[in-house]
């Protein structure tokens, strides 16, 4: 339940978490190096993505959070919208599991949702606490 409400809170502000600055590209991280061994533990938790585009005067948000948990659930939300509209939202749930990638750094990873879509997709780990997920960076919220 405490995953839900925060979900939906962090859906709730998507101008807020965009407006977030990133991590300097040039400022070292602490060295990490990742156990791909152990991709589910590493994965288990929640994972936002932000982003925005200037469509013509109109600031246009995206906010996707992806829930791993620890049980193989998972479930994944999208918002999307202009500031100062009510964002589109949708909410996926459905199951997942993980293992060692084509590489140290990669973990493979396939999504199966409630719908029927299963999705195989590449996580690299660029540090503790961000990934890249088909090409979209995730930085860890828990």
């Amino acid at each position: 339940m405490l995953r839900r409400a925060v979900l939906a809170a962090l859906l709730l502000f998507p101008a807020a978490l965009a407006a977030e600055e990133e991590p300097d590209a040039a400022a070292p991280d602490a060295p990490f190096t990742l156990d791909n061994s152990a991709c589910p533990a590493f994965l288990t938790g929640i994972w936002l993505a932000n982003s925005q585009q200037d469509l013509g005067g109109a600031l246009w948000h995206v906010t996707e959070a992806l829930v791993f948990n620890p049980d193989g659930r998972i479930e994944q939300a999208f918002a999307a919208g202009t500031a100062g509209d009510d964002p589109e939202e949708t909410k996926t749930f459905g199951t997942w599991t993980a293992g060692p990638g084509a590489t140290s750094d990669r973990c493979a990873v396939t999504l199966i949702f409630e719908e029927g879509e299963t999705r195989s997709v590449d996580v690299a780990a660029l540090t503790g606490t961000r990934v890249l997920i088909e090409g979209q960076a995730f930085t860890r919220a828990r």
